[in-house]
């Protein structure tokens, strides 16, 4: 007979409960057992002895007694009764031991089976192989350790869009009466209430009486100012900022007391009282002009907490777990080039006046070259820049269209899916269809101006292709066509031309001319990302139509076999998708 199982080991509580089974092995015929069960009353506590299951599983009627010796050993016995049905045979559980772990038990001790006896339906001693004990340990549990609060920046990562300060973009300076009103608020806060003991009154937490921290940031990009928060609000404090001391480049500093022994204290088990400043943040002037509301805008200041310290009212400190930094990415909105916080008609009236610049127009402004975004800029401000525009209107800093995420280091936080697999991708072919007229003179016409000559050809301005090449947002998903432009050049001595829309940017899309003495430039838009042109290409983009300049009929009649050739020639196709990226043709 055994106690199972033969070795026991926890790490509990007290009052931990715990139930160990008395066993017997290859018996035949059994039909009562008895044993002794001795155990160290410092341990454990015996809760009580439940009959097992084995004595009984041949369906014999079974009665048990028990009787305790002492404080520390117990007789427990089963018998059956009647001739039939025989008893049980094999091995099995005779008995259930219930236990409870004292309140101060830590150690190793043996719970004993001892004067184990066992009897076949008859009353014939069964032989037993001893009995065998169980080796029990107990383990302290692990204390838990008094949790230690972490000093942080609320949120951690952060936005600051920066908006006009005035006649100019930016600021005067960046903190004080001239100051930038882009700010960034962070909350300094503690994680955690505190709870280690108090040295005077083990029994008590400490309470919160003293702090200090300091912001340390890069200059050149920011300044930072502090204010005392909820939890100081009965201390006195002493701060070092871009207002109180301007000339401390690169670091803030603040630290509170109270003053006796009889505060007030903040409850640091509520979020108030563990509030203890604000942090605020504004950009440096020269930060605006270095960069523009392009896509992926932005630069990163790192917002290093450091020097954190807590105290109670001794001047104990407090442990803290950890000083935690923050982040704040300085941008602009996308495609607000009149910079307000929201993409509306007067950016896209701004960037539609100046459609058509190059560098070293007068109108020609780098913060309008939006697209290609980055150092290679194209140095013009054509459609793809005006798509970028409007095809971000109605986004504002608070649901921004498409999202700009404050993630650190300025990178976006999508995860490209695994298994995507960007589609095949052709460049569509733009060209004007047919590619050779023939224009019959008939009569100049009566006013003398060639946009009123009753002879005219007509070119379309054909997209020949789907359009294929991946979404640089989606990639699994191809782009749609958003915006475009050409350029057609002639000899305005011969002929005149005139653009019209087709059948693709009618309705949707709104649709510019540009008429120089030698070219005419024609590009369209689509004012809301949200609603593409219908139909998608291929189709005709634009229809040309050329007139014979009113001098030419005095070159060719009366000869009427004299003609005169001319080349109207596309230059500068461009294609773009709903928020500007560019099409490849």
């Amino acid at each position: 007979m055994r106690l199972d199982p033969a070795a026991l080991k926890i790490t509990a509580a007290p009052s931990t409960s715990l139930t160990i089974d008395v066993v017997v092995e290859e018996v035949t015929d059994l039909g009562a057992f008895e044993f002794e069960f001795a155990f160290d009353s410092a341990f454990v506590k015996l809760e009580g002895i439940r009959i097992g299951p084995f004595l009984g599983s041949t369906d014999r009627p079974v009665t048990c007694q028990q009787r305790t010796m002492d404080s520390q050993r117990i007789m427990f016995g089963c018998n059956t009764f009647q001739s039939s049905p025989p008893g049980a045979t094999g091995t099995g559980v005779v008995a259930h031991i219930d236990l409870t772990v004292q309140n101060q038990a830590v150690g190793e001790t043996s719970l004993r089976l001892n004067k184990c006896s066992a009897a076949d339906v008859l009353g014939a001693s069964i032989p037993l192989n001893g009995c065998k004990d169980t080796k029990f340990t107990v383990n302290a549990p692990t204390p838990t350790p008094t949790p230690k609060p972490r000093l942080r920046k609320l949120p951690p990562h952060q936005n600051l869009f920066l908006t006009r300060q005035g006649e100019k973009i930016p600021p005067v300076q960046c903190a004080g009466p001239q100051g930038s009103d882009d700010v960034a608020l962070y909350l300094e806060t503690m994680s955690s209430a505190v709870s280690s003991p108090d040295p005077k009154q083990p029994d008590q937490p400490k309470q919160l009486a003293a702090f200090e921290f300091e912001v340390r940031h890069d200059p050149r990009l920011v300044c930072v100012e502090l204010q005392p928060g909820v939890a100081a609000a009965g201390m006195t404090c002493v701060v070092f900022d871009a207002l109180t001391k301007p000339t401390l480049e690169g670091v803030a500093r603040i630290g509170c007391v109270t003053l006796g022994k009889d505060g007030p204290f903040p409850d640091t088990s509520t979020v108030a009282g563990r509030h203890l400043a604000n942090v605020l943040v504004r950009p440096q002037p020269q930060v605006y002009t270095q960069m523009k509301p392009a896509q992926g805008n932005g630069l990163v200041a790192d917002l290093v907490n450091a020097k954190c310290e807590l105290a109670d009212v001794q001047g104990h400190p407090i442990k803290l777990f950890s000083c935690d930094d923050a982040k704040l990415i300085i941008r602009y909105l996308e495609g607000d080039v009149e910079p307000d916080c929201l993409v509306n008609a007067l950016d896209t009236q701004s960037i539609a006046f100046r459609w058509g610049a190059t560098k070293g127009s007068l109108i020609y402004n780098d913060r309008f070259n939006l697209e290609p975004s980055g150092a290679q800029a194209d140095n013009d401000i054509d459609i793809k820049d005006l798509q970028f525009v409007y095809g971000r209107f109605g986004s504002d800093c608070e649901d921004p269209h498409p999202p700009q995420p404050p993630a650190p280091e300025g990178k976006q936080t999508a995860t490209p899916t695994a298994t995507a697999t960007p589609p095949d991708s052709t460049k569509p072919r733009i060209n004007k269809s047919p590619t050779d007229r023939e224009l019959v003179l008939t009569a100049p016409a009566a006013s003398g101006e060639c946009a009123d000559s009753p002879d005219a050809v007509m070119f379309e301005v054909l997209i020949k292709d789907e359009i294929t090449s991946p979404d640089p947002k989606t990639p699994t998903l191809v782009q749609e066509l958003g915006a475009f432009e050409f350029v057609t050049h002639f000899d305005p001595s011969v002929v005149c031309v005139e653009v019209a829309p087709g059948d693709i940017p009618l309705g949707e899309m709104n649709c510019s001319t540009i008429n120089a003495p030698t070219y005419v430039q024609f590009g369209c838009t689509t004012l809301s990302s949200s609603n593409p042109p219908q139909p998608q290409p291929p189709g005709v983009l634009a229809v040309v139509t050329v007139r014979p300049h009113p001098d030419v009929f005095d070159l060719l009649f009366p000869v009427s076999a004299d003609q005169l050739l001319t080349q109207i020639l596309n230059d500068e196709c461009e294609l773009a998708d709903l928020l500007g990226h560019p099409i490849k043709t």
